[in-house]
């Protein structure tokens, strides 16, 4: 087990999933793979035609502060993504917010959205497929039970790896990855920053909701839950 080292920063970040494709519908992917100057050329291409050009995206996600921070930009992205859903893909959710059975669904339901953890200024773990801002809501039971033993907490498949235990009340261990099969790093954090932390990170995916929310629900016939409102 690696040796747990006190952390002199730590960030969690709410991100969004942002595609060239999705953004310019004529941005399709060529056959065969791109390189990451090709990549991020499209990307950025991508974006400008939106006209949201100053847009900082790495890799496939954006960080949702920066989204809620450029104006338009929520829009573009919320719209973009239902308009380029598949044709099942929406009829699913449509249907199951009719649903009258079916009493709760968020906005990373219909999005693609997750956490990453910058530690002393570093992304020290990514999400992967099936991300959500669940992992938020996870990360504060698992501090507030307090326990000693390692809780996981989920962000996505095959993307990072991140838990906490709580042998030391005031000063939580975490144990980040960013790659599900590597070799966790260990880190010390205060009870008091990692709560700060929580609460920054739901402000941001607060004031994202505020924007996609009125627009599923228009496009969608039905009604969406902000994530904090998670049980």
């Amino acid at each position: 087990m690696a040796t747990a080292i006190r952390a002199s920063s730590l960030v969690l970040e709410p991100v969004i999933e942002v595609l060239p494709s999705t953004i310019d519908p004529g941005n399709e992917p060529p056959p065969g793979l791109l390189t990451p100057a090709q990549r991020q050329r499209r990307m950025q291409e991508a974006l400008d035609r939106a006209g949201i050009g100053t847009l900082r995206v790495d890799g496939l996600w954006a960080l949702a502060r920066d989204v809620v921070d450029l104006p338009g930009a929520c829009e573009v992205i919320v719209e973009a993504t239902l308009r380029n859903r598949k044709p099942e893909s929406r009829r699913n959710v449509a249907s199951e917010m009719a649903d009258a059975s079916v009493r709760e669904h968020w906005v990373d339901y219909v999005l693609r959205c997750g956490i990453a953890i910058r530690v002393d200024g570093i992304v020290r773990a990514w999400p992967g497929c099936c991300a959500d801002w669940e992992a938020l809501r996870e990360l504060r039971q698992a501090l507030d039970a307090n326990a000693s033993e390692e809780r996981f907490i989920w962000i996505g498949h095959d993307g990072g790896a991140l838990s906490i235990s709580a042998a030391d009340a005031d000063m939580p261990t975490l144990r980040t990855c960013d790659d599900e099969r590597g070799d966790p790093d260990e880190w010390l954090v205060t009870r008091a920053v990692l709560q700060h932390e929580l609460e920054a990170a739901w402000d941001v995916v607060d004031r994202f909701e505020a924007v996609a929310i009125p627009i599923l629900d228009a496009r969608l016939g039905g009604r969406t839950l902000r994530s904090r409102q998670r049980s």
